[in-house]
């Protein structure tokens, strides 16, 4: 009798568990975004009624195991920028869409996490043409060239004009020419011990500009791996600030600087380039016209940047300092040192397409006719970069007023 009873009790049992079982159901939910409907990957959800936790897969899919009863469930999502308590309430399809509100704004959008300082160098050099103007256009521009010899300054040209800039495609290469329309000029008296009038660099400073002539700069696309990047300490919400290293890039010298490349569009904002001669490198070609002179590169410095104008990014300032050693050619004795600056502002008006008839194609601002318009210099100018104008103009006033300079210096 006792084992009848036994019994009885032992089926009942499974009977109430068997009936408990079939009261539970697999609950499977997709985490998904207000704002776009995308999924919520890797969220720590918990089901408040029984305090279970589960998380997000990497498309949002989650499950759990609750009471068939339970019609409306209380969930809490922990995830990145979304942290939130809701009621939810079955439908009764396979998947639910569990959709949460995530903000937005705190996400970082532009920042592709996970790429090194090289690889944001190699992927603005890729964007140059579609980030730069790379069709015809003239800009207007002041220029300025000063030399300065041992520790005082003996040359000095400024120059306002329209440049043009001509782009030619050819086998998915792009080089540029460029031409001037020199609207004024003013200079100084020169004369140099060599008896060579030291000519200025107006167009060859143009062929420095390191977007558009990558090949001698760093951003050279076939030396690029020979250079070291690395971020900068500082934090920057709009720009990479990235440091670069190398002595392997050039032959003659060690080069090291820092780039701003824009977050969003990845284009170059600035460079500062600064290099130095290699302690071994001697040049035994690099001689004066008069052959006096032997010229060894002492340091030199570039800096250039760029604004964004009409959806493309274009010229702002380039700014160039050579120093160079002049030596007894057979000797090696240094004679003196001489340093050359030159600087070149952009104006933001652009012309597309211009006609280039009125462009003069010369190497050399210093051969073009001279154009001195003293009522074209009462407008400010900018300041000296590299110097200061009183410590320019002073050095200079020591040969003849400047003003009688600049009258005279065409005749």
């Amino acid at each position: 009798m006792i084992n009848c009873w036994k019994k009885c009790v032992l089926v009942l049992g499974l009977i109430l568990l068997a009936g408990e079982v079939c009261s539970q159901k697999l609950f499977t939910g997709r985490l998904l975004s207000k704002a776009d409907s995308m999924p919520i990957p890797f969220a720590i959800v918990k089901l408040t009624d029984t305090g279970i936790l589960t998380a997000s897969n990497d498309s949002g899919m989650f499950e759990f195991i609750i009471p068939d009863s339970l019609n409306t469930l209380t969930i809490e999502v922990s995830a990145l920028n979304c942290r939130q308590a809701m009621a939810f309430t079955r439908t009764g399809k396979q998947i639910e869409n569990v959709f949460v509100t995530v903000l937005l704004h705190n996400l970082p959008l532009i920042e592709i996490v996970g790429l090194s300082a090289s690889e944001i160098v190699k992927k603005a050099i890729a964007r140059i043409r579609d980030n730069y103007r790379h069709s015809d256009h003239s800009v207007p521009v002041f220029y300025r060239q000063y030399h300065k010899k041992d520790s005082k300054y003996v040359f000095l040209v400024e120059a306002h004009a329209d440049v043009l800039n001509r782009f030619v495609h050819y086998n998915k290469k792009t080089t540029t020419q460029f031409a001037a329309q020199i609207h004024t000029t003013r200079r100084s008296f020169n004369y140099e011990d060599n008896e060579q009038p030291h000519l200025d660099h107006f167009f060859d400073l143009m062929e420095e500009n390191p977007v558009y002539e990558q090949r001698g700069s760093v951003l050279n696309p076939s030396s690029v791996d020979l250079v070291q990047y690395s971020f900068a300490d500082q934090n920057n919400e709009l720009t990479h600030i990235i440091h670069f290293y190398s002595a392997a890039a050039y032959d003659d010298r060690i080069v090291k600087g820092t780039m701003s490349v824009d977050k969003k569009s990845y284009a170059i904002v600035s460079i500062d380039v600064g290099y130095v001669r290699k302690p071994s490198y001697r040049s035994e070609n690099n001689v004066t016209a008069d052959y006096k002179y032997r010229v060894q590169l002492v340091r030199g410095s570039l800096h250039a940047a760029y604004e964004k104008t009409n959806n493309k990014w274009q010229n702002k300032y380039l700014l160039r300092s050579y120093t160079y050693d002049y030596s007894d050619k057979n000797s090696f004795l240094r004679a003196y040192t001489l340093t050359e600056n030159f600087e070149m502002y952009f104006g933001e008006a652009v012309m597309d397409h211009p006609s280039d008839a009125r462009y003069i194609k010369a190497s050399r601002l210093y051969t073009m006719k001279y154009k001195y318009e003293p009522k074209l210099w009462e407008i400010n100018v900018p300041d000296y970069y590299f110097d200061n104008a009183p410590k320019v103009c002073d050095d200079l006033s020591n040969q003849k007023t400047l003003d009688f300079q600049f009258e005279g210096a065409g005749k």
